[in-house]
């Protein structure tokens, strides 16, 4: 049984709307060359040269995948950024479910700082000759360097599975500066598990920005929908509030990534990473 999450008053998960029909529809656009796509990328690390341990794709798949197809299918655009694409285990199923809408636009970050996470130019190999040219592209950066790139009002939706203690800075830095369009949503993946603890340190953004929240546990290790109000106005001292408690647990969170990052490239210098 996961980890009961602790959800501070006024943020219970809440029933969606024809969950049903919209889960239905997710599912039948995924499945029927899921598993085929799944194998075919499999043979394609091993022609690569990738080594097995170097590359994984977790059990929270096609769930997660079907999770936001099913959100996507609530928003009118198709702007997708994921944050850690690891071995593109998210990214590939999908690219090819709607790589031909002429909405849909797909950027994955990754600083592959995770001995699991393959290299931008392999995961492209695979899909060059198989779906539409122009529609994805994938990004070796630091997640907070990258986000602060974007333009607000530009992204439909967003997946963070990366470093979990970066979740709450990240989150703050799409929510501060407004990147996901009015409407859109955000994922947090690994909530009832790993991501347990930083998802609790999310709590007081998703109150100074009035984020309506639907956690699911159909995925496993549970993922929480945050939804990006229409029009809400946060106040200036609850937003330098929120801003103070992430900014004070940074220095731990950098001291660790920095720590993975010296990790991750020495496993390169020794051939036992792509």
């Amino acid at each position: 049984m996961p980890p009961v999450v602790d959800i501070p008053s006024g943020l219970e998960s809440r029933p969606q709307p024809e969950r049903d029909r919209r889960n239905h529809v997710a599912i039948n656009r995924l499945d029927p060359a899921n598993d085929a796509v799944r194998d075919a990328l499999a043979r394609h690390y091993q022609n690569e040269g990738v080594p097995d341990e170097a590359w994984h794709i977790g059990p929270e798949h096609p769930a997660l995948e079907r999770a936001a197809l099913e959100v996507l299918e609530t928003l009118s655009g198709l702007h997708v950024v994921e944050i850690g694409f690891q071995a593109g285990g998210f990214a590939v199923p999908i690219i090819f479910a709607l790589h031909r809408d002429p909405r849909f636009r797909y950027v994955g970050v990754d600083n592959l700082a995770y001995t699991n996470s393959v290299r931008p130019a392999t995961i492209e190999g695979f899909l060059r000759p198989r779906v539409t040219s122009g529609c994805y592209e994938f990004i070796q950066s630091d997640s907070t360097r990258f986000l602060k790139t974007l333009a607000p009002a530009s992204v439909d939706l967003v997946l963070l599975d990366h470093f979990k203690p970066l979740y709450e800075r990240d989150l703050l830095v799409l929510c501060r500066r407004g990147i996901v369009k009015p409407g859109g949503v955000i994922l947090l993946h690994d909530v009832h598990s790993g991501a347990a603890n930083a998802w609790r340190k999310c709590h007081h953004l998703v109150r100074t920005f009035g984020l309506a929240v639907d956690l699911t546990a159909d995925v496993p290790a549970g993922l929480a929908i945050l939804r990006i109000p229409r029009s809400a106005v946060t106040r200036r001292l609850t937003v330098m509030r929120s801003m103070a408690i992430t900014a004070g647990r940074a220095a731990m969170d950098d001291a660790i990534l920095h720590a993975r990052h010296t990790v991750g490239r020495g496993l390169r210098r020794v051939g036992l990473r792509s």
